[in-house]
């Protein structure tokens, strides 16, 4: 049986379309790297590669090419032509964003290869696709057009190169933050340049000491890396272990099973659970920066605290109305959840992570965050059926503990720049934290001295290059 309305001409018309952009694809591909390999900032990006190595790096992704057709040859059959070449264009993307994201010239290579089996996978079936859907009387004409895109795909990717080369001013970081502080803001105010400034010394700081490695990740040196990521992943695992997904997961079969629900009548409230929980997400928008993490986390995680103490007393009671109060309490524990454990877990190893470690940094959070999540749900269907009311005391007992923890342990990241929480860590040693309050970013910001504008604004102008290296950002 053919899905989809699509029928005659119309059909052939987008198998022709579909098919048209991908021998587009086949040309843009094969000339993109040439258009890009001399710009500024990829030979900087990869230390100004020797024309060996620009062999490499270019004809790599024929390898990939060659790869990808040896798949095709062993999955067509089985995956169709539509399926074939749905598999190749997701690995054509994975490949591209591989390539975009690359900071070493093995990611790169590997990258390439990557991009050229999905390319490869494709030039096997989008012609055969093409021809088989198509009459003889105009296959040969369309094949034609088809082939000619492929033409036009080397001009397109060499004036990509071109806008790219534009892309590339002195001034484009100024620019940037100015369009990100606002329709008000210009290049030249002084909180902008001071903005940029700030970003532009960490940036060359980080430079001089390379790229971090995974063994400093794990060391403690003047930046605190090691505290840091500690401190990073404790809000993921607080998320987990506050029993979010020990509820979340298995909501409706908790219903049930607690408290004898039918399962029509749980999958409703269970429902309406939901959306109300992803109304009431949005309310941390109007208080986070005012009240800041702090006082959020402990606020949430203690009523989260107390409603799981009040949900296990009422499956304790376990009359028809206290089962009504356990419905209540759980909506009651998702809206505190949701007010402050959950935005606060998400943004704050991102904030006090330093830019030199930050992504390792921030993934060993988020990677401890679903292995708890794998811990809590597996866990969960056996505990409610052997633990009963007393699972919930679990929970209770692990969101009040973490109240003290953020008291004691957890700096202050509201209205307070990336940078300035370098500050805060070289300035502390990993113990009791000081930084209690929100910062006083705006105001600071805004009493910039005049002197420091104007020495600024002229660093900028004479083109110091501490100030105003391209691609810093």
């Amino acid at each position: 049986m053919v899905r989809g309305n699509l029928r005659g001409s119309a059909l052939r018309g987008a198998i022709a379309s579909v098919c048209g952009v991908a021998f587009l694809l086949f040309g843009y591909d094969q000339g993109v790297l040439g258009a890009v390999i001399g710009l500024e900032s990829f030979r900087r990006d990869f230390d100004d590669p020797d024309p060996n190595l620009e062999g490499i790096i270019a004809a790599i992704y024929d390898i990939g090419c060659f790869v990808g057709a040896g798949v095709a040859f062993m999955t067509a059959d089985r995956l169709g032509r539509k399926g074939s070449i749905t598999v190749g264009s997701w690995i054509m993307v994975i490949g591209t964003i591989l390539q975009t994201a690359s900071t070493e010239k093995v990611q790169i290579i590997i990258a390439r290869i990557i991009t050229g089996i999905g390319n490869g996978m494709n030039t096997v079936n989008v012609p055969i696709w093409q021809a088989e859907s198509f009459k003889a009387h105009n296959r040969g004409a369309l094949l034609v057009i088809q082939s000619a895109l492929i033409a036009l795909g080397h001009p397109l990717s060499t004036f990509m190169g071109l806008a790219s080369r534009q892309a590339e001013p002195h001034d484009e970081a100024t620019d940037c933050f100015a369009r990100l502080g606002g329709k008000n803001c210009t290049v030249n105010d002084p909180q902008i340049l001071h903005e940029r400034d700030e970003v532009i010394r960490s940036v060359e700081e980080e430079r001089k000491l390379g790229q971090a490695t995974w063994g400093e990740v794990f060391t403690e040196g003047k930046n605190r890396n090691i505290s840091r990521v500690l401190l990073g992943a404790g809000p993921y695992m607080f998320n987990q272990w506050s029993g979010i997904n020990s509820l979340a997961y298995f909501l409706p079969i908790t219903f049930e099973r607690n408290i004898g629900l039918s399962t029509e009548l749980s999958l409703i409230i269970a429902g309406v659970l939901g959306i109300q929980y992803f109304c009431v997400s949005w309310l941390p928008y109007f208080f986070m920066e005012r009240v800041g993490r702090r006082k959020v986390m402990m606020s949430s995680a203690a009523a989260c605290s107390f409603c799981m103490v009040m949900i296990s007393i009422m499956l304790y009671i376990d009359t028809l109305a206290t089962q009504w109060v356990f419905v209540a309490f759980c909506f009651l524990f998702f809206d505190f959840f949701s007010l402050g454990i959950l935005p606060v877990s998400w943004m704050y190893a991102s904030e006090i992570m330093p830019l030199r470690t930050r992504n390792k940094g921030v993934a060993l959070g988020v990677a401890g965050h679903w292995i708890s999540n794998f811990v809590v749900v597996y866990v969960t269907p056996g505990a409610i059926e052997n633990l009963g009311y007393q699972l919930y005391i679990i929970w209770a007992v692990f969101n009040a503990s973490f109240v003290p923890i953020t008291w004691l342990f957890y700096p202050e990241t509201a209205r307070r720049s990336l940078e300035d929480m370098d500050e805060v860590f070289r300035n502390e040693r990993f113990g009791l934290t000081k930084t209690r309050s929100p910062g006083t970013r705006t105001k600071a910001l805004h009493d910039i001295d005049e002197a420091d504008f104007k020495r600024a604004d002229a660093a900028h102008v004479e083109g110091d290059p501490a100030r105003t290296s391209p691609g810093v950002l």
